[in-house]
This record gives C-alpha cells, sequence and structure tokens, in this order.
C-alpha cells in the first residue's frame, strides 16, 4: 500500500510537488490551503480538501504531508507551524527520479523536494523543506538552508 499524502497549498509548485510525490510512490490524497477564499484560477481547485481543519479532522485519512509552497520563506513558515502542530506526521524527502544526485554524500533534510531536471554533484546539503527548483544545478559543497 502506498503511503498517503497531503500537499499543503495548491498552486503551480504543489502541482509540480504532486507530481514529483507520485513519481516517488506516494499516493496524493489532495491539497490543503490555508485560504479557501482566496483559491485562484491555476489552483488545483478539483482536488483541494479544505483548509488546516481539515488536517485535523481527518488525521486517518493521510500518512504524510509535503509543502507544495515554493516561496522559501513561506515554505520555511509553514514547516515550522505544522511541525510544532503535527509531530506524529512525517515530511518526506521528494527526489524527482529524473534529478542526477549523488545520494551516497548528500544530506536532505525532513521535508526537501528536488524538482525535475536538478543536477547536483557530491556533498550537497538541502536542509528542511529547502527545494532545488526545475533543472537547477548544485556543485559540490553547496547547501541550500
Amino acid at each position: 500500500m502506498k503511503p498517503r499524502m497531503v500537499i499543503i497549498g495548491a498552486g503551480g509548485h504543489a502541482r509540480e510537488t504532486a507530481w514529483t510525490a507520485t513519481l516517488c510512490g506516494f499516493e496524493i490524497v489532495g491539497f490543503v490551503v490555508s485560504d479557501l477564499g482566496r483559491v485562484g484560477a491555476h489552483d488545483a481547485r478539483e482536488r483541494i480538501l479544505g483548509d488546516e481543519t481539515w488536517l485535523m479532522r481527518e488525521r486517518s485519512k493521510y500518512d504524510v504531508l509535503a509543502i507544495g509552497i515554493g516561496t522559501p520563506a513561506a515554505r520555511l513558515r509553514v514547516g515550522d507551524a505544522l511541525l510544532e502542530r503535527y509531530s506524529d506526521v512525517d515530511f518526506p524527502v521528494l527526489v524527482h527520479p529524473t534529478a542526477i544526485l549523488d545520494r551516497t554524500s548528500a544530506i536532505l533534510g525532513r521535508g526537501a523536494m528536488i524538482a525535475a531536471g536538478v543536477t547536483a554533484t557530491v556533498n550537497v546539503h538541502l536542509g528542511e523543506f529547502a527545494v532545488a527548483n526545475f533543472g537547477c544545478t548544485l556543485g559540490h559543497e553547496a547547501h541550500v538552508g
């Protein structure tokens, strides 16, 4: 049985996160947003489960969470808040299958994501909730916080 994942956010980065997570073997339950009144035309409207109250109320319906927010400061802020409220939930590392990465020397923090087409050489370090976005290149000893 595939682990069931809920993604925080519903915009473009959240949809890319869902794509990567699906390729990594997760079942996407849907998306949760902070403000249902601000859902835009490009958001995954049909797959939005609700706001954060859904996460609390429906805890038995998901196993893990992922942050599908592309703005680094917002990712960190949301990640920290969710860790406080949901200490029993894992935030897995997501690495798109097309990424080139030396996994033997990489350090990947909780909730980090390496998107499609990324090349990361040796001794690369991504901190908690960090993202190496689509097509980026990270050289040796790079640290993304």
